[in-house]
């Protein structure tokens, strides 16, 4: 009899793991991309992410000008912008990068590692050991990859993996980001999610050189402190 219940169990277990890396596609013509995200995940309002970027602004000025796009978080969180999340951003204020900066990875890290102790800086109130570990440029993929190390105020370590798609315009980049003990599970998710990004011919890149590499670090940062923005307002109030 026992054997009899082996084939049911291994149906459940393949149901169980197919739900578990189940997919939905969103497609933003308008944005001229479309990105694949876990089924069990739910779209963040426009307008959320643009209230919580100005409140962020109230307490840090060095946030304003930023903005994002797209945000996604799990579908079981009944608040907003609660670890896990993504944002997405378009970085085009400099217009297209030569993939050849790109492809200089160690003058990068130390150019990021510059930054980093600026933005730390400037955001004192907000973040505190802020790291950034080395960058990866995937020729192939042409996506930049960066991860990122924070403490939060109000939420404690954030730890965060970009990956920043080359485009036409300048840059479509995807932020990711958990908690410290959640990094380890979401990990391998954050990056399919990132690698799942299709775009249209019209804002695909296309090689050529003469362009510069834009300050596309601080929106990253940004990204990863907006989560407690109002942990952080009910510390200080």
């Amino acid at each position: 009899m026992k054997c009899c219940h082996v084939p049911l169990l291994a149906v459940l277990l393949c149901s169980v793991a197919r739900s578990a890396d189940a997919t939905k596609k969103m497609d933003y013509p308008e944005d001229r991309f479309s990105i694949e995200i876990p089924a069990d995940w739910k779209e963040i309002p426009k307008k959320v992410l643009d209230d919580y970027l100005k409140n962020l602004v109230l307490v840090m000025p060095q946030a304003a000008g930023q903005t994002y796009a797209h945000g996604f978080q799990l579908a079981s969180q009944q608040e907003w912008m609660v670890h896990p999340y993504i944002v997405i951003q378009f970085n085009n204020k400099s217009g297209r990068i030569p993939e050849s900066e790109l492809a200089k990875v160690k003058n990068l890290n130390e150019e990021m590692d510059k930054s980093i102790d600026q933005v730390q800086k400037n955001m004192s109130a907000l973040i505190s050991q802020a790291k950034v570990g080395e960058p990866m440029y995937d020729a192939e993929a042409r996506i930049l990859w960066v991860n990122i190390s924070m403490t939060v105020q109000g939420v404690g370590v954030v730890k965060g993996m970009s990956g920043m798609h080359l485009t036409e315009e300048g840059l479509l980049c995807v932020h990711c980001y958990a908690l410290d003990k959640q990094m380890p599970v979401y990990a391998p998710k954050f990056e399919a999610i990132i690698k799942s990004v299709v775009m249209d011919p019209t804002l695909k890149y296309a090689p050529r050189v003469g362009e510069s590499t834009p300050p596309w670090l601080i929106g990253a940062v940004i990204g990863g402190i907006v989560g407690g923005i109002f942990a952080l307002k009910k510390k200080l109030a």
